[in-house]
């Protein structure tokens, strides 16, 4: 795909404004217990005492400035995890000036999933399988499905978490399941490789400045995230 300059700086303005609202939308939606259609027409309301947000209280990233962090209602403090999100959706925008080797939509999509699930594992270590479930659904039915990668990650990577599932979290074997769905096996082999050098880079880090406990529980998926990022970007 080729974009002339007027087709990036569309894109890009569209990107910036659309990011933040849709990483929103996501992590909201990780928050859901049980999803019905209605979750779709609701307004969006505080998550304290549950009153129905004005306008102004929803844009993204400026919403959070402008109330300095917390809600207008009943003054509680708001999540970083929008906040930091919503900035981090920008990332985004690197693809455009620099369009990668991958479809530009599922590269977008990828990202968009691997973000929301890494400010998710960042504030609780857990991932939304309802999250997981959409995406996959949605994949199935927007591109291509590559099984033979699906079946060669997928399959060793069940068999290493039989053994070491104090390690490494099933939420993280997901995450690699998915990608090789939708990616080609070199594509995911480079994204495994770049995601525990990060991470034993950041563990030894930890070490080095004694910050390290025996139970610390490091989250990957964030590591997952930026190795998709430079995968994607050097590729």
């Amino acid at each position: 795909m080729c974009y002339n300059n007027v087709q990036r700086r569309r894109s890009t303005i569209v990107l910036i404004f659309c990011a933040p609202i849709l990483f929103s939308f996501l992590f909201q939606f990780t928050t859901v217990k049980r999803l019905n259609f209605s979750y779709l027409t609701q307004r969006s309301t505080c998550d304290y005492c549950e009153r129905q947000l004005m306008f102004y209280e929803i844009i993204p990233i400026f919403s959070f400035l402008y109330l300095k962090g917390k809600t207008h209602c009943c003054n509680r403090k708001l999540s970083l995890a929008y906040f930091c999100g919503e900035c981090a959706s920008l990332l985004s925008l690197l693809f455009l000036f620099k369009l990668p080797s991958l479809d530009l939509t599922l590269t977008l999509f990828i990202f968009f999933l691997l973000l929301t699930a890494s400010i998710e594992d960042l504030k609780s270590l857990e991932i939304s399988l309802s999250l997981i479930i959409v995406f996959l659904l949605a994949g199935i039915y927007l591109f291509e499905i590559n099984l033979r990668s699906f079946l060669i990650v997928t399959i060793p990577l069940n068999c290493i978490y039989l053994f070491f599932h104090k390690v490494i979290g099933y939420g993280d074997i997901l995450i690699f399941s998915f990608l090789s769905l939708f990616l080609s096996l070199n594509y995911v082999y480079h994204i495994i490789l770049c995601t525990f050098l990060l991470a034993g880079a950041y563990s030894f880090s930890l070490v080095l400045l004694k910050f390290y406990r025996p139970h610390l529980r490091i989250p990957l998926i964030p590591f997952i995230f930026l190795a998709f990022i430079l995968v994607t970007y050097i590729m």
